[in-house]
């Protein structure tokens, strides 16, 4: 019973660690579809808000789930005086009348607004590259909405108090049956299971969400800002030297050079075919376990 709650227990940790939110993706798929010769600067000013509406809306949603971003957002002015929303944002946002129910959604919908806007002005090339954008910023949003689902619904608090209560007089019981306890390990899955039950929290091991919030505005902000259609100069580099081809390699007999380095078919193997004369390169399946050793 232990070990079955411990394994749900780090299961979800994991699940809602993965669906964090990580901004690059979408930073990046941005700065390679989204771009201007003509308007340059109204192109990057569409990038860095639909940057900070995907951050924006991560902010609202950790609001609701985690206490540590709840006191640094107490309220949504607040999200204003950090710049990470405008006035006339915040009213917007408080015109849109859902009743009681949330509005995480609605910066998503922003930033999906002024991509389209972008295609329709032609600075977003073709209708796939759209479809591609649009499937990257949904994906940040389904991430979040995993974390609401989690948030939601926890798991049953009867459960975990019965499997600690279990735990607890088992070891008792135990102090009074056998006065000595075996072994070390299983005392410890409970503490553990302990630990991982809330990864939104306040404890020292819980995700840190500010940081994420803070990481993913400042490294957004840099990619679709500083490094937008930029890339160092092409050169040739020192690697186009056939003689530089075997620097791997430290040692290897004159004339019996490595020509090909290859996978294995069946197995993650590298091979190396080895010939004393230049041979033409030959790929095939290759059987498990098997050595391959060409020779001209």
């Amino acid at each position: 019973m232990l070990a079955f709650f411990v394994n749900i227990i780090a299961d979800r940790w994991r699940k809602i660690f993965n669906n964090m939110g990580w901004i690059e993706n979408c930073a990046l798929s941005l700065n390679a579809v989204l771009k201007s010769e003509t308007n340059d600067a109204e192109a990057r000013l569409m990038r860095r808000s639909i940057i900070r509406y995907l951050v924006l809306s991560q902010i609202l949603t950790f609001r609701d789930i985690s206490m540590r971003v709840r006191r640094r957002f107490p309220d949504l002015s607040t999200i204003v005086s950090s710049g990470l929303m405008m006035d006339h944002e915040l009213q917007m946002l408080e015109k849109v009348e859902v009743a009681i129910f949330n509005k995480y959604w609605v910066p998503v919908n922003w930033a999906l607004t002024i991509l389209s806007q972008a295609y329709r002005k032609k600075y977003v090339d073709n209708a796939p590259c759209l479809n591609m954008m649009i499937k990257e910023i949904n994906g940040f949003r389904n991430g979040l909405a995993v974390l609401c689902n989690y948030d939601w619904v926890p798991i049953p608090i009867a459960y975990p108090q019965v499997v600690f209560l279990a735990v607890r007089c088992y070891f008792i019981l135990c102090l009074v049956c056998r006065q000595y306890l075996v072994g070390d390990g299983a005392p410890k899955h409970a503490p553990v299971a302990e630990a991982l039950l809330n990864p939104l929290g306040e404890d020292d091991d819980d995700f840190e969400c500010n940081f994420l919030i803070d990481r993913n505005i400042a490294i957004g902000m840099a990619i679709v800002d500083q490094t937008s259609d930029k890339f160092p100069t092409m050169k040739m580099d020192v690697l186009s030297d056939r003689d530089l081809m075997y620097m791997n390699f430290e040692k290897y007999d004159e004339g019996f050079l490595p020509i090909l380095l290859k996978h294995g078919a069946d197995k993650d193997l590298v091979c190396l075919i080895y010939s004393f004369e230049e041979i033409e390169r030959e790929w095939g399946r290759q059987g498990e376990n098997e050595i391959v050793l060409l020779e001209s």
